[in-house]
């Protein structure tokens, strides 16, 4: 079952700021590797001027377990 995105992530990139706190949620999903027990969990992002992106929570990478991925307008609609 999915629970909303509460992973508050901003990025600025290609000069376009992309903000999970202040963006709208469309859709998004959960996923669990029962092996090795780390979750996932992904949704789909409009900001206010109409820009797409992916906001991710990796649990297993350790680094950087939030991230974005912008989408052109085509991109996001498949």
């Amino acid at each position: 079952m999915y629970t909303s995105f509460n992973y508050p992530i901003k990025r600025i990139i290609g000069g376009r700021t992309f903000n999970t706190e202040v963006s709208t949620e469309i859709a998004g999903f959960d996923s669990h590797d029962e092996h090795f027990g780390y979750s996932n969990k992904t949704a789909l992002f409009k900001t206010r001027k109409g820009a797409y992106f992916l906001g991710s929570f990796q649990e297993y990478h350790e680094d950087e377990p939030l991230s974005i991925i912008p989408l052109t307008p085509e991109r996001a609609k498949i």
